[in-house]
C-alpha cells in the first residue's frame, strides 16, 4: 500500500511472507499450549489452543489480492468479505451450541470463520497468489519491525490479563475479561472501519507534506469525535449494559468497564499517529517505542497487581495509556512539525461534548427506567447533547478543516451517492 506502484512479485512475496510469519506464530501457540494451560491450571485449554492455532494458520492463506481493493479504496468488497465471514461464524457457533451444549461451539465457530474468510477472499478477488521470495529482502526490512511491534503490542495489550489471573484468581480474570470485551466493543467496531481506509487514503498523500499534515490532524480529530462519545456512553451505561446483556451474575464486572473502555479509547485515538509514522517509514522507531512501553506497562502493572485492588489495577492501566498517548502524539508532532496547540485543538471539542453527554445520560439513569429503555433513552438523549455541543463549538471556533468537518463531508458524499443511485434507478 505504501509503494507508488506494486507488481505481481510484490504481492506474491507479501503473501508468502505473511504465511511464513503466521505459520511461525501458529506453531508457537501449538507448542506452548500445555504451558499456557498449566499457567491457568485448566487442562482443557491445551486442546482449545491447538485447534485455534490451526485456525490461525488459515489466515495466512487469505488472498493477498484484497490489498488491491485497499489500494483502490474499494472497501465495499472488503466489507462484504468481513460481514459474510462473521455471519458464517456466528451461525456455526449458534448451531453447534445447540448441538453440543459445550464451549467447543465457540472454537468451532472460529474455525468456520477462518475457512469462510479464506474462501470468500478468493471468490471476490480474481488475483491468485503464488509462492515467491523475489522481494523478500526488501519487504522483510520493513515487515520485521511490524512483526516486532505487533508482538510488543500484544504483550502490552494482553499482559494485564495474565497478571489478573496470577494475582486475583481465574474467577476475577473472568470478570476482567468480560469487562474488557464490553470495553473493546465501541472502539473496535468504530475504529476498525476507519483505520483501514485511513491508511490507504493517507498513503496517497504522503508525498505532499502540507496536505499530509492536514490529513493527519483531521484523522486524529475524526477518531476522537467518534471514539470519545462511544467510550463515554459505554462507561456511563456500564451497569444497565452488563445487566441487560450478561445478567446479574456479572455485576462484579461493572466497576471495571469505565477504566477499561477509556484504556481502549486512548489506544484508538493514538492509531492515526501510528499510521503517520508507519507511512513515514519509522517502523524501527515504532517497534522500539512499543517494546519500551510494554516493559514499562508490565512493570507498573505488576506492582499494581501486588498492592492494589482489581479496580485500582484497572485505573492504573488508564493512566499508563494516557501517558503513552501523550508520548505518541508528541513524537508524531515532532516528526511532522505539528505544534501542541494544533494537536490539542483536535480534542477539546469532543471532550467537552462527551462531558455533556455523560451528564445527560447519568440523569436518565437516575430516573430508574427499565434496563433497555434506560439504555435506549440514555443513548438517544446523550447523543443529541453530544451533537449539539459539538456543532456549537465547531461553529464558534470556525474550525472548517477539523475532524468533524471531515466526517460531515464524508457522510454527505455517501448520502449524495446513494440518492443519485436511487434517482437513477427510479428513472430507469
Amino acid at each position: 500500500i505504501r509503494l507508488p506502484e506494486a507488481d505481481h512479485a510484490d504481492y506474491d512475496t507479501a503473501w508468502t511472507l505473511r504465511f511464513m510469519v503466521i505459520a511461525a506464530a501458529s506453531a508457537a501457540i501449538f507448542v506452548s499450549a500445555d504451558v499456557v494451560s498449566g499457567y491457568f491450571n485448566d487442562a482443557r485449554l491445551a486442546g482449545v489452543l491447538r485447534i485455534l492455532a490451526g485456525a490461525s494458520l488459515l489466515r495466512g492463506l487469505t488472498n493477498i489480492g484484497l490489498t488491491i481493493y485497499r489500494r483502490d479504496l474499494r472497501f465495499d468488497k472488503i466489507a462484504m468479505v468481513g460481514l459474510m465471514q462473521r455471519v458464517v461464524g456466528v451461525v456455526a457457533t449458534i448451531v453447534f451450541a445447540f448441538v453440543l451444549e459445550s464451549y467447543w461451539a465457540i472454537v468451532i465457530g472460529e474455525v468456520f470463520t477462518r475457512v469462510a474468510d479464506v474462501a470468500l477472499s478468493y471468490l471476490v478477488q480474481p488475483y491468485r497468489p503464488r509462492f515467491s521470495l523475489a522481494r523478500i529482502a526488501k519487504q522483510w526490512e520493513f515487515s520485521k519491525w511490524v512483526v516486532s511491534r505487533n508482538v510488543a503490542g500484544f504483550a502490552q495489550g494482553r499482559g494485564d490479563q495474565f497478571l489478573v489471573a496470577k494475582f486475583f484468581g481465574v474467577e476475577q480474570m473472568g470478570f476482567y475479561a468480560m469487562a474488557l470485551r464490553l470495553a473493546e466493543t465501541p472502539t473496535r467496531h468504530l475504529v476498525a472501519p476507519l483505520s483501514m481506509p485511513l491508511y490507504s487514503g493517507l498513503a496517497k498523500k504522503q508525498h505532499d507534506p502540507l496536505q499530509f499534515v492536514t490529513s493527519i490532524l483531521q484523522a486524529v480529530g475524526a477518531t476522537a469525535v467518534v471514539v470519545l462519545p462511544a467510550a463515554t456512553l459505554a462507561a456511563v451505561l456500564a451497569e444497565p449494559l452488563v445487566l441487560g446483556v450478561f445478567g446479574v451474575k456479572w455485576l462484579a464486572a461493572v466497576p471495571l468497564v469505565a477504566p477499561l473502555v477509556f484504556t481502549m479509547a486512548a489506544a484508538a485515538v493514538a492509531d492515526p499517529a501510528v499510521t503517520a509514522l508507519t507511512l513515514l517509514g519509522r517502523m524501527r522507531l515504532l517497534a522500539v517505542l512499543e517494546w519500551v512501553s510494554a516493559i514499562v506497562v508490565f512493570s507498573v502493572m505488576l506492582a499494581a497487581a501486588r498492592f492494589f485492588t482489581l479496580e485500582e489495577f484497572a485505573y492504573t492501566r488508564v493512566v499508563l495509556m494516557l501517558g503513552l498517548l501523550g508520548v505518541m502524539l508528541a513524537y508524531t508532532g515532532a516528526q511532522l512539525r505539528i505544534s501542541w496547540r494544533r494537536l490539542l485543538a483536535c480534542f477539546y471539542r469532543p471532550l467537552a461534548a462527551s462531558a455533556a453527554m455523560a451528564a445527560v445520560t447519568a440523569m436518565v439513569i437516575k430516573m430508574s427506567y427499565g434496563i433497555w429503555f434506560t439504555i435506549a433513552l440514555g443513548t438517544a438523549l446523550g447523543g443529541l447533547a453530544y451533537v449539539a455541543v459539538t456543532y456549537g463549538l465547531w461553529r464558534i471556533t470556525a474550525a472548517h478543516d477539523a475532524g468533524e468537518a471531515l466526517l460531515v463531508r464524508k457522510i454527505s458524499k455517501i448520502i449524495s451517492r446513494r440518492y443519485a443511485r436511487s434517482a437513477a434507478a427510479a428513472r430507469k
